[in-house]
């Protein structure tokens, strides 16, 4: 039986360019996929910050013109792979990208990025197009991948829309996607747009980061005012734990470690923990306990 072809489209991809979780599960998903069997490609923006020299990218020769709703515009196209040179990856070129932040600048949002991302979307589906690529499934990632479902669906390509925050929702007023082709159910009563409300609609299945999340997504507390729509939807709605990418997150073979460690030999460990201590500037614990034990934790303040 042959595996279906997914297109993964994501605003950020490790390791070309990365704000968050999202870049590392865009980046180790397809490869965990492509593993199992399955054919993945990638599509991504080629943001200011990613140089094609240093990621091996290639430029292909011919531009892709993409239709995006009343507008024919044109982009460029650089080819790579993510790491372990399996899973093709194409980057988006177009001036829209050309800039310091990948969503904005010095806390504030770029006033077009409700086309930018039409665009990431819009162009995803036609750079597999004109490359030649059939595409089974569309993977669509968080808010700005929101209307790839949405033209995945008029093209009649099933699709999947993953959540990773759904803090984020990507609201745009009517006036700003005007002439983007988007169906008028997507939008909400007050003639506002949000792209992330529009990939729960169009897709077929929608997945959250964990199983607590998509629970969690329906209450009041996480989902605010979309926690009805959450429920609505629950019928489509799942939650699939995060992995991680086993070959970078290695104790064994991390090299950034001061020492390494495996289950087989936790010396390392010992010496990890004594160094981090150093380096925070805790002192030596003077409870009784021999090995107090020491927690961290990576987060965000938003």
């Amino acid at each position: 039986m042959k595996h279906p072809t997914v297109l993964h489209i994501a605003s950020e991809v490790e390791p070309f360019s990365k704000t968050g979780g999202l870049a590392d599960v865009a980046g180790a998903l397809p490869r965990a996929l492509e593993a199992s069997g399955f054919k993945c490609v990638v599509v991504t923006p080629l943001y200011a910050s990613i140089d094609p020299a240093r990621h091996g990218l290639a430029r292909r020769l011919r531009p892709v013109t993409v239709e995006l709703g009343d507008e024919r515009i044109d982009v460029i196209v650089y080819e790579g792979t993510l790491r372990g040179g399996r899973v093709p990856v194409f980057l988006i070129d177009h001036e829209v990208y050309r800039r310091k932040g990948l969503c904005g600048e010095g806390g504030e949002d770029y006033p077009d990025n409700a086309k930018r991302f039409a665009l990431l979307s819009a162009g995803a589906l036609a750079v597999c197009d004109a490359l030649g690529i059939e595409v089974d499934i569309v993977h669509a990632h968080d808010w700005h991948a929101g209307l790839a479902p949405v033209f995945a669906r008029a093209a009649g390509k099933s699709s999947v829309f993953t959540i990773h925050n759904a803090a984020f929702a990507g609201r745009f007023p009517a006036a700003d996607v005007a002439g983007l082709g988007i169906p008028p159910e997507v939008f909400e009563p007050s003639g506002e747009i949000l792209y992330l409300k529009a990939g729960i609609v169009a897709a077929d299945l929608v997945t959250t980061v964990s199983p607590r999340y998509a629970r969690e997504l329906q209450t009041e507390e996480f989902g605010g005012a979309l926690c009805d729509f959450y429920r609505a939807n629950k019928a489509k709605l799942s939650g699939i734990a995060n992995g991680i990418d086993q070959a970078t997150w290695n104790p064994a073979t991390d090299p950034h470690l001061p020492a390494r460690y495996s289950a087989d030999d936790l010396d390392g460990k010992a010496m990890c923990k004594a160094e981090l201590r150093r380096e925070v500037g805790l002192a030596a614990s003077a409870t009784d306990a021999p090995d107090p034990p020491l927690f961290g934790v990576v987060s965000r303040l938003a």
